[in-house]
């Protein structure tokens, strides 16, 4: 299957109004496919369903960014019809509600469970992440494979504010387990105690009545969700951005962060690793290691490394347009019963 027959051949469902991850990812995507396109989530279902089953009669392909209610429905009709289904994993609604304690979500992890049972391929948004999920979903490892998500080239729409306060750190994510962001907060507090020069936490992100426990005092800030205009005007003020997760498919934060002028300090866990040349200072080993933290959070206040790091970025391979290209390929290889484990 060529190139070219892929446009006529190929379906990309997905989430292509809202702004969040999953959501931008396939607006970038979708920039560089010359493919059908339906939007799942589309006000108008009967557009959505039309479109669908019209697209039945030629598309041999389907792919499908995310697990909610309308892409499952499609889903299950193109399974039926014994079309190809690739399904782009932007997390695991398994995972992430065993590690943050959710317990309201059964239909989504039976859905995702009958995804991975039955769709053709599964790519995840980074290599790391797919190794997590080899070890989470032992029986479907040989159809989990990744296509690591790409990085905007054009840092113009945020701008830098270099008069940084030296003093104020950032996590996102407000108090959901997976982040880790209390032990982050723990840290700056014990880093605090009898200094009259303090540093300053500030926690976005939503708040939830069964997340981490976390305490505000003077310099430990919840600020909350606030929309993302804001959030980067916020991260210019700030001189380093902490991503203490326990996993991390991807983590576009921290390109966030990076572009809004941030040093970083890192989880090992986070799939945005691939895509960087990081060193131990940047690291965090043990997202449980309080003394680990403070060690490395009081370095990187005082020894920049956003402009290395960004520096190290090959935007050449992880533009989004050479990333839409793999896709072509992986997508090409299996229409041709290919084999598409070279393609990285």
């Amino acid at each position: 299957m060529s190139e070219n027959l892929i446009k006529g051949k190929t379906a990309f469902c997905g989430d292509f109004t809202q702004n969040n991850g999953p959501a931008n990812v396939n607006k970038e995507l979708i920039k560089y496919l010359d493919i059908k396109k339906i939007d799942t989530k589309c006000h108008n279902k009967i557009i959505i369903f039309m479109k669908f089953l019209i697209s039945l009669f030629y598309c041999k392909i389907y792919i499908f960014s995310s697990n909610y209610r309308v892409n499952y429905i499609l889903f299950l009709i193109a399974n039926f019809f014994k079309k190809k289904t690739i399904y782009l994993m932007h997390g695991s609604s398994y995972l992430d509600s065993t590690v943050n304690k959710i317990d309201n979500i059964g239909r989504l992890k039976r859905m995702e469970s009958t995804i991975l049972k039955r769709c053709t391929l599964v790519l995840t948004v980074s290599e790391k992440y797919m190794i997590l999920l080899h070890k989470q979903f032992p029986n479907y490892k040989s159809k989990i494979y990744f296509l690591t998500n790409g990085i905007p080239v054009d840092f113009s729409y945020i701008k830098k504010n270099m008069n940084k306060n030296c003093r104020s750190i950032a996590v996102c994510g407000g108090n959901r387990f997976l982040k880790c962001n209390k032990i982050v907060s723990d840290a700056i507090n014990e880093l605090n105690k009898g200094k009259s020069t303090k540093y300053n936490l500030n926690i976005y992100g939503l708040m939830y009545a069964n997340g981490e426990k976390i305490l505000e005092n003077d310099n430990v800030k919840i600020i909350g969700r606030i929309p993302q205009n804001e959030l980067f005007e916020e991260l210019s003020k700030t001189k380093l951005f902490v991503l203490n997760s326990m996993y991390e498919s991807f983590g576009l934060s921290v390109i966030d962060a990076l572009k809004c002028g941030c040093n970083i300090l890192i989880s090992k866990n986070a799939g945005i690793n691939d895509v960087l040349k990081l060193e131990e200072n940047d690291i965090i080993n043990d997202f449980n290691d309080i003394d680990e933290l403070k060690q490395k959070i009081k370095y990187n206040m005082t020894h920049d490394n956003n402009k290395r790091i960004l520096d190290s970025i090959d935007f050449k391979h992880y533009n989004w347009g050479s990333v839409a290209q793999r896709l072509i390929e992986i997508i090409c290889c299996l229409e041709n019963g290919e084999n598409y484990k070279n393609i990285r």
